[in-house]
């Protein structure tokens, strides 16, 4: 397939789960209103994969493209790895264990015709896997309550655009980009455990607007084997929210949001030393 003409780019980092990235993938290729031959998709592998996957992962359409990382760690290299031979105008970050409602791609293109929006992000639908208690669904309920409010008082309130300072509250599976903002960048393995995505997030904030669309255009899966499962990972990310923070532009730090960021990070601690 030629890439060239792509309108849009979706990069898949897969790592393990080949039923997911073919559950993503299908997602992808179910799109309304665009052409799939105007869709690049890229599963960047990390980790061993079968010949048998790998054929099962193509056999789903002649526009996947498969690329091996070999020198980057996590999710944030695997991106980049993908990132590096994405030939769209616009890119979309999926994580293997989530799907794209069927009018993602449409409707996030629809929105970032401005020169001064580079970017987008949706809202979503939670998949929960087997096994996720009762209780822990209670206690992430709130917090997803809370992301959602916030980003629709940027809707109301700020034109329809992420505050700066909420740049936490997007999550990379939502949002779509313009390839020009990513030309410079480089997910950065300071963040690998924790703060990667929004260090990305944050960067493009500082140069333009990422318009908020308030519909669920993606379907979010939450797994009771979460990153955040132990101590020992997340006083990781306790650290690495630490290191990002105190890297975060004025711009990133003025307003409630931020507040509410410091917050967060402070659970983090008092999670790690339970």
């Amino acid at each position: 397939m030629s890439t060239e003409k792509s309108l849009v780019s979706v990069v898949i980092p897969h790592y393990k789960n080949t039923s997911f990235t073919l559950q993503a993938v299908k997602s992808v290729l179910n799109q309304k209103s665009i052409s799939i031959s105007q869709v690049q998709i890229i599963i960047s592998i990390d980790g061993p994969i079968t010949v048998k996957d790998q054929n099962k992962v193509k056999s789903l359409s002649s526009n996947i493209s498969l690329i091996t990382n070999h020198s980057h760690e996590g999710p944030g290299g695997n991106r980049q790895s993908g990132l590096s031979i994405a030939k769209g105008k616009y890119v979309v970050f999926l994580d293997s264990d989530d799907q794209l409602e069927s009018e993602f791609l449409v409707r996030s293109i629809s929105v970032l015709r401005p020169a001064k929006t580079f970017a987008s992000v949706c809202f979503s639908k939670p998949i929960f896997e087997s096994g996720f208690s009762l209780v822990d669904r209670t206690r992430l309920l709130p917090l997803m309550a809370i992301r959602d409010i916030s980003l629709v008082a940027g809707h109301i309130f700020n034109h329809g655009n992420v505050f700066p300072s909420a740049f936490y509250l997007c999550q990379l599976s939502h949002m779509m980009f313009k390839a020009s903002v990513l030309r410079d960048f480089e997910f950065n393995y300071d963040y690998r455990r924790g703060g990667e995505d929004w260090d990305l997030i944050a960067k493009t904030l500082r140069r333009g607007k990422i318009k908020i669309i308030p519909k669920k255009l993606l379907k979010f899966r939450y797994s009771p084997q979460s990153s955040t499962s132990s101590k020992l990972n997340r006083r990781l990310k306790w650290q690495s929210y630490l290191l990002l923070n105190s890297r975060l532009s004025i711009k990133n730090k003025q307003g409630i949001f931020h507040q509410l960021f410091l917050f967060y990070i402070r659970l983090f601690k008092a999670k790690s030393y339970s």
